[in-house]
């Protein structure tokens, strides 16, 4: 990705590094440090997460921010190596690109040293496998390294996996509104989400600098409900079924035996056993089992009898001719 201002490696790259600077001498464990100090540029509008070393990389959001926004990070070449993972799988991020999509993200980052790999002299032959081989060569010599995660969390129409909410780093919480509401606080630093509803959090900042901001989300931990029209008790039904959600944003799944697909329209009428499952947009999930039966309605009874009566006039008829036969 040249002239592009791009460092990306692979969740195996960004480990196998790792594994690089466990493994010298030089650099033990406690040299390896996770710390972040953030910052705000009020010209670009951006958060700054500077390491130690002073390497840093950009944000348009703070650390552990809960937004409706669009999140962008930006990075400088060869200043850091780093992985984005949404809901816990890895996915390929460039500088620069915007985040639209709901989950919970996590940068992993790691501020290299000054000294790279390319500046340290190929070993020789006798370093690497000879009898004086040279354990204490290492890639880096006499400076840190440094690694931390950088957190945010983007929410759907509705969200059911938040129960507490943590201020984001450098801010408190001014106040809670539930519903349009205002609701009593828990603590300035976290707040607890003990009924289903809309909520908006604002942020003061608690260092000078930095802008108040908020956040905007939906818990829905309610299971949906389906009105099924058409069935008995236990779940039977003569001739088909109508199905009708309680609210907006439903998927109906309907599952028949190893064929699944989601229900077009509200009716189901081929025979069949069917488990019927609602998903809300939060991922509540309710589930149902209905068994569809033909219905015997008098129109199929009198078809047939039709057809028996066809059936029976065509054997009489062979059996007539046959008696024909039988005379010549």
């Amino acid at each position: 990705m040249k002239g592009r201002g791009i460092f990306f490696v692979s969740v195996f790259s960004l480990l196998t590094a790792f594994n690089a600077f466990a493994q010298t001498e030089t650099v033990s464990s406690s040299a390896v440090q996770d710390h972040l100090v953030q910052g705000y540029d009020s010209a670009a509008k951006m958060y700054t997460q500077t390491f130690a070393n002073k390497k840093t990389f950009r944000t348009n959001v703070p650390n552990r921010m809960i937004t409706s926004r669009s999140v962008v990070m930006e990075f400088d070449t060869g200043e850091l190596i780093y992985t984005l993972t949404r809901d816990g799988e890895a996915m390929a991020y460039e500088s620069g690109q915007i985040i639209t999509e709901p989950g919970y993200y996590c940068l992993k980052a790691m501020a290299l040293p000054e000294i790279l790999a390319e500046d340290v002299p190929e070993p020789t032959i006798d370093q690497l496998y000879g009898e004086a081989a040279m354990p204490e060569f290492t890639l880096y010599e006499d400076d840190n390294v440094y690694q931390s995660c950088f957190y945010f969390f983007i929410p759907g129409k509705a969200e059911n996996r938040l129960d507490y909410i943590n201020a984001p780093e450098g801010y408190q919480i001014g106040y809670v509104e539930k519903n349009g509401q205002r609701v009593p606080g828990d603590s300035p630093d976290w707040q607890r989400l003990k009924e289903d509803g809309s909520y908006r959090f604002l942020w003061n900042p608690v260092k000078e600098g930095l802008p108040v901001c908020e956040s905007v989300l939906v818990r829905d931990t309610k299971a949906p409900f389906l009105e099924i029209d058409g069935v008995k008790d236990g779940g039977y039904s003569k001739g088909g079924i109508s199905v009708y959600a309680d609210e907006a944003d439903i998927t109906i799944r309907v599952t028949d035996g190893s064929f699944s697909w989601n229900l077009d329209g509200s009716k189901l009428e081929r025979p069949g056993i069917y488990e019927i499952t609602a998903v809300d947009a939060a991922g509540n999930q309710s589930r149902y089992g209905v068994v569809i039966d033909m219905d015997m309605t008098w129109a199929m009874v009198l078809a047939g009898a039709a057809l028996a009566a066809a059936i029976g006039a065509c054997i009489w008829y062979i059996h007539v001719q046959k008696k024909k036969i039988q005379v010549r």
